[in-house]
């Protein structure tokens, strides 16, 4: 997820370019945020990619963002992708792990949400798995080869027609009146997952983007000597027999 200041950085990284507009945005191809830098000119183009694109560059890793610049009203082929990060084939986001001693990151490699039909209602449980693609790790972890999931179930009387905009929280882990886990992270072991706050961002036919934030303990230390670990999962999330719900067949 982009800095929550990334428009002021990359203006501030590209002080000697003019810059017209910043607009931040999924892009489903690169399974993250990517600003867009719009120009006046070819000249400020070229500007802003001098010295090799040092200070895209710059921007990009301090903004924590992809960054391409565009010539406002040009034609689509005047547009660049300057800086986008690097991408695991298949990857449909990103699951980050907030440690004490650091962040370590994997690429979400199946993404799904399902939606089953309960006696009381819908339970819409949202599921991530990265499969064990690690794309940036941890000195006292690298040697687990971790294979982090997670998923949490919603509990709904319906399901909403629409799911948009819609912020779902599941505080805790374990339901003790069902007897029922909600929540839970896989590492090298299940632990609990707390605190979610599951949000969907936007759609696309059945693919939705998510963004869903929780609590555990350490990933390496679970005496809790250690501060607990957010987790932070953002991707493309397939809404499986999405057709079939939406038609009245479930």
């Amino acid at each position: 997820m982009a800095h929550k200041n990334a428009p002021e950085i990359i203006r501030k990284e590209l002080s000697h370019v003019t810059v017209e507009k910043i607009v931040i945005k999924y892009d489903p191809d690169f399974g993250e945020e990517i600003a867009t830098v719009f120009v006046p000119t070819d000249q400020q183009f070229a500007a802003a990619h001098r010295k090799g694109g040092i200070h895209l560059q710059r921007a990009a890793k301090r903004a924590d963002v992809g960054i391409t610049v565009e010539v406002s009203n040009s034609r689509p082929k005047s547009k660049r992708f300057a800086t986008p990060r690097k991408r695991h084939e298949g990857q449909r986001g990103r699951f980050i792990l907030h440690r004490f001693c650091g962040d370590e990151e994997y690429a979400i490699k199946t993404a799904e949400i399902r939606a089953i039909r309960e006696e009381k209602g819908i339970s819409l449980w949202f599921e991530a798995e990265t499969e064990g693609v690690c794309l940036k790790s941890l000195p006292d972890t690298a040697k687990l080869h971790a294979w982090p999931k997670a998923e949490v179930r919603v509990c709904l009387k319906a399901l909403p027609k629409k799911l948009v905009g819609r912020r779902f929280k599941v505080t805790s882990a374990y339901d003790e009146k069902e007897e029922e886990y909600l929540a839970t992270i896989y590492y090298v072991e299940h632990e609990d997952l707390r605190r979610n706050l599951v949000e969907i961002v936007s759609q696309e036919a059945d693919e939705f983007l998510v963004r869903w934030t929780g609590i555990t303990a350490d990933v390496n230390y679970y005496d809790g000597s250690k501060p607990d670990t957010k987790v932070e999962i953002e991707g493309r999330f397939t809404f499986v027999d999405m057709e079939d719900w939406v038609a009245g067949k479930r």
